[in-house]
């Protein structure tokens, strides 16, 4: 039987809407771990760690939520369990991958498959708005020069080409031409039209899973149409649709059961949701993904 194991990142401290930090508490109570047992399938929660100190400022509350969820994540793969970590804003993103690439005991490189509206590559210094949320792919490059690379060690995580970004639509320049020098590969919502999203997962699942120990997916929830996630921070209209990425996930993921080695949902805000429709589209995708490996 699987062990999964629900990691909550009760953390919305690198975003402007700090409401995300409130999503695991909800999906708890609304039963996502219950939703997504079955006869092969195991899932619980693990509790959420309090943060020590008040009135901590933000940096200081994404570093410390971050450290716990990099542990956590670390306990969860040696014990053979499989990781979900729940945002949350999308800072969580370096605790989670720098736990997994802890957790490796191999010399082959963590792959990493972004799905997002946006390209959260931006440096400190390149940052518009300074949230930590806009930043995590660039810390987990081995770019940054403050406390939240002792999450990472100071080095990185993945290496560019085995990073794949899905569904982009929004972004600045600076971040953009981060990714280009580095040659990440980034898969525009206009691409994800013209070749279809099952052809781009498919190609993103080889790129992640080429001479890699494995890979992981992260989830923005954004990355998804405002019609199927009206529930977060930062919707951008033009998205992808839910059954598209269901339907595509079923023809990547096969045959790549022991490849995939966690996954990540950030960015959920149950106080901007309507009748629970992105709550059903994360129990669903989770479903789907958990199905199929």
């Amino acid at each position: 039987m699987q062990r999964i194991s629900l990691i909550p990142y009760s953390c919305g401290s690198g975003a402007k809407n700090q409401s995300c930090r409130d999503a695991p508490g909800y999906l708890r109570r609304l039963g996502l771990a219950e939703a997504l047992k079955s006869d092969e399938l195991e899932a619980r929660w693990l509790d959420d760690i309090e943060v020590k100190g008040k009135n901590l400022d933000d940096i200081s509350n994404v570093v410390q939520h971050c450290f716990n969820l990099k542990n956590q994540v670390q306990d969860v793969l040696k014990s053979g369990g499989f990781p979900i970590t729940i945002g949350g804003d999308h800072s969580m993103a370096i605790g989670t991958w720098a736990g997994v690439a802890d957790s490796l005991h191999t010399r082959r490189k963590l792959g990493l498959i972004w799905i997002d509206a946006h390209m959260d590559s931006h440096t400190s210094e390149t940052s518009h708005s300074s949230n930590v949320h806009g930043m995590p792919i660039s810390y987990l490059l081995g770019y940054g020069n403050d406390v939240l690379t002792d999450i990472t060690l100071g080095k990185p995580v993945i290496v560019p080409y085995q990073l794949c970004l899905i569904g982009v639509r929004s972004f600045e320049a600076e971040e953009a031409a981060l990714l280009d020098k580095l040659g990440a590969k980034v898969f525009m919502m206009d691409e994800v039209r013209a070749r279809g999203l099952n052809n781009v997962m498919l190609e993103a699942v080889k790129i992640a899973s080429a001479h890699t120990a494995g890979f992981g997916i992260s989830i923005d929830v954004d990355g998804f149409d405002p019609a199927d996630a009206p529930g977060t921070g930062t919707t951008e209209a033009g998205g992808i649709l839910k059954n598209e990425f269901i339907e595509a996930v079923q023809s990547s993921l096969s045959g790549y059961k022991e490849s995939l080695l966690a996954l990540e949902i950030a960015e959920y805000n149950h106080h901007l949701d309507k009748d629970n429709i992105t709550a059903y589209l994360i129990k669903d995708i989770v479903a789907a993904i958990l199905r199929c490996c």
